[in-house]
């Protein structure tokens, strides 16, 4: 699994003449997790974007959040009765067709050597599971590559399709890139990390913005880009 880390700070605005909803971009950081390990199981999660959720009168980033994705889950369920658990726990987080209050991704993890991958975007209240073909993938992005299967070779693939992407749509791809990877005997660990990740609140956040933007590795855009929903 693989991401990026960069965060844009943006208004949700609406067209006048066409009243379709876009997003202003005001400003990136390169410092916020997208993937991640739920403990204590061996399953990884990687959100396409990132959010903040509201929580005892402040807003958190989606890292807050990770412990909770276990709950309910028991050792017996099968992985995919842990994926849809994580699923209801996430749509707990989120509310249908809101804009600003929903998350897309995918959810990975092995049964008796057997991969299973999820995908969900609880906008649309969407959530499907199957085994997966090693050597496959699920990508944000659709593409025609010739993707590799070994594993050095994918992950250099992974970085240079990431990078290729941030050069594209540098108002929310970019900074360094994670590549976490989930084995089949039960062990995980980061291949590559940020390591100037910040998981402060939504106001800390903004403060970080206005009086030490160096230290999220961030940077006001002027002018604002203007993109489109995505959903």
């Amino acid at each position: 699994m693989a991401s990026d880390s960069r965060l844009n700070y943006h208004n949700e605005k609406v067209d006048d003449l066409t009243g379709e909803k876009f997003q202003e971009i005001v400003a990136v950081a390169d410092c916020i997790r997208k993937t991640f390990v739920i403990p204590p199981f061996n399953i990884g999660i990687q959100f396409i974007g990132i959010g903040y959720f509201p929580d005892n009168g402040h807003k958190y980033p989606l890292s807050y959040f990770i412990p909770r994705l276990s709950e309910g889950i028991i050792g017996d369920d099968t992985i995919v009765i842990k994926f849809q658990k994580i699923y209801s726990n996430l749509k707990k987080l989120t509310q249908k067709e809101n804009t600003g209050q929903y998350v897309n991704g995918i959810i990975c993890g092995y049964e008796n050597l057997v991969p299973y991958i999820a995908t969900f975007n609880t906008f649309i209240d969407n959530f499907n599971v199957n085994p997966y073909e090693i050597g496959a993938y699920v990508e944000s992005q659709k593409c025609d590559d010739t993707r590799p299967s070994e594993r050095d070779s994918a992950v250099k693939y992974l970085n240079e399709k990431i990078a290729a992407i941030s050069q594209i749509r540098p108002q929310d791809v970019g900074g360094p890139i994670e590549v976490l990877e989930i084995n089949p005997d039960g062990t995980n660990s980061f291949l590559q990390e940020n390591d100037n990740l910040f998981d402060g609140n939504l106001e800390q956040l903004i403060y970080k913005w206005n009086n030490d933007i160096a230290s999220i590795n961030g940077q006001i855009l002027n002018p604002p880009v203007r993109q489109k929903l995505n959903l």
